[in-house]
């Protein structure tokens, strides 16, 4: 119970800051905190996949609220607030963290969470979500592929080819793997050309 009051308290201003900037009303606001209380007082343990994804799609469903509201408050200049602006998105994040913890061989989820940083440009956050999926699935091409093509499109072209060559070494028998990483040399290098 604790637990969940630090972070209901940590939503303090982000909540407030949403209030202020008309984003949503006071009314609205206690209806977000009962909802996040209600998905972060069930215990890990008995929380089912369901329970998870529904947390996530209502997070999900709160932020395209907002943006909308937020476009149409624009000519009444609403603030940018960069910590309380992605505090929905931290709190996908941390669902979807709390998710793969509980259900780490649903490859499904994984695809899901790491599509979800990739739409939101979330780069660090992808990498380290990559290779936490890649500890549990190591032999599974698509998150090899989705680490290296997400760096390619948002175009962190520094380490772009170690994706790749790491699942290529991983994998070495797989002919799969080898025509994915060629595959992506092409692409790599129409990139940089």
């Amino acid at each position: 119970a604790d637990k969940v009051e630090n972070i209901l308290e940590k939503m303090t201003d982000e909540l407030l800051w949403y209030q202020e900037e008309s984003l949503f009303t006071a009314n609205q606001v206690k209806k977000i905190v009962k909802a996040r209380r209600s998905h972060d007082t069930a215990p890990a343990e008995d929380a089912t996949l369901d329970f998870f994804l529904d947390a996530i799609k209502y997070e999900k469903q709160l932020e395209k609220t907002k943006v909308k509201r937020k476009k149409a408050l624009s000519k009444e200049n609403v603030k940018h607030d960069f910590r309380h602006d992605n505090g929905i998105k931290r709190r996908v994040m941390h669902l979807y963290d709390r998710a793969c913890r509980k259900f780490r061989h649903n490859k499904l989820l994984w695809k899901e969470y790491l599509e979800f940083l990739t739409r939101t440009k979330s780069l660090n956050k992808l990498n380290r979500t990559v290779a936490n999926a890649l500890l549990v699935h190591p032999d599974t091409l698509d998150f090899w592929q989705i680490g290296a093509y997400a760096e390619l499109e948002l175009e962190e072209l520094v380490f772009i080819q170690e994706p790749h060559a790491l699942g290529l070494k991983a994998n070495e028998d797989s002919s799969t793997f080898q025509l994915a990483y060629l595959e992506f040399e092409v692409k790599f290098l129409d990139k940089i050309m």
